[in-house]
């Protein structure tokens, strides 16, 4: 058996990258984790990242294990991001199919000052107020197994990010893309979870059959006792307040969401519930 590689027109001989199913299927998961003054921010939450995704899809791995190390590496970054993928080994069956949940657990660490000049409010990241705009480009619904997962198999959010980045290109005020299901219902940001006020009341999707159940999102919906809501595009035009958040950049306002070249004015700033929070 022999593996090549094709590169600038030119092939070599490679190791056995092929064999990494996570390249191969896109069998397994990932989780992305600000780190601020040499710790994991909401580490318990990407634990139980860690726990439910191996659980979900038949991985076996010491997520203790995994933890003290990211916790460590956290240490040695300071400030930045980590990144940690979890694969299905290579098995000895050919195809999709697997014997068992042997992992491979893979670990980027990115040290930056991402978080200079950032107020925190309780412990929460919270970015200036920005502009979104809604996208065209869909995501589809889940099965069961896969609801609410950080898979690695992400190809929708690929697009999804590319027609957030060409809008970026035009009007570099644009901070995050609404993101809906192929039945016009509002899911998420391209990189983010989503939060909606409306009727008085701070809500956010449903992710049970499409969208991920980010780690931040789960901290925000505890801490402040947040609700789900289904939001369908018609009733984009009534909502009267707009953020995104994640693991890294925490929480991101938004004062004002483009929709068919119509820019419609927020006024309700998710950053004044941290602030009473906080005082």
């Amino acid at each position: 058996m022999a593996y090549f590689i094709l590169e600038n027109g030119k092939l070599a001989k490679h190791h056995d990258i092929m064999e990494q199913r996570g390249l191969s299927y896109g069998d397994g998961f990932f989780s992305t984790m600000g780190v601020y003054d040499g710790q994991i921010l909401w580490a318990d939450g990407h634990k139980n990242r860690l726990t439910r995704s191996a659980q979900r899809l038949v991985l076996d791995i010491d997520v203790d294990g995994v933890m003290s190390e990211l916790i460590r590496l956290a240490e040695q970054t300071e400030q930045g991001i980590i990144k940690v993928i979890i694969t299905r080994a290579a098995q000895s069956v050919r195809g999709y199919g697997y014997d068992d949940g042997r992992a491979c657990v893979l670990i980027k660490t990115m040290p930056s000052d991402i978080y200079q000049g950032v107020r925190f409010y309780d412990g929460i990241p919270c970015q200036s107020s920005g502009v979104a705009v809604l996208l065209d480009e869909r995501l589809s619904l889940r099965t069961p197994r896969f609801a609410g997962l950080k898979l690695i198999s992400s190809h929708e959010q690929v697009f999804v990010h590319r027609e957030l980045l060409c809008y970026q290109h035009t009007n570099p005020a644009i901070v995050e893309g609404l993101v809906m299901t192929a039945q016009d219902e509002v899911v998420s940001g391209a990189m983010s979870n989503v939060f909606y006020h409306l009727n008085g009341a701070w809500h956010t999707p449903p992710v049970q059959t499409c969208g991920v159940d980010g780690v931040m999102r789960q901290a925000l919906m505890a801490k402040f006792a947040i609700k789900e809501r289904t939001l369908q595009r018609r009733e984009l035009s009534s909502i009267d307040g707009l953020m995104f958040c994640n693991a890294v950049r925490g929480v991101m306002p938004v004062h004002t969401l483009i929709m068919a070249d119509k820019a419609c004015a927020l006024r309700r700033d998710f950053g004044e519930l941290l602030r009473a929070h906080e005082a």
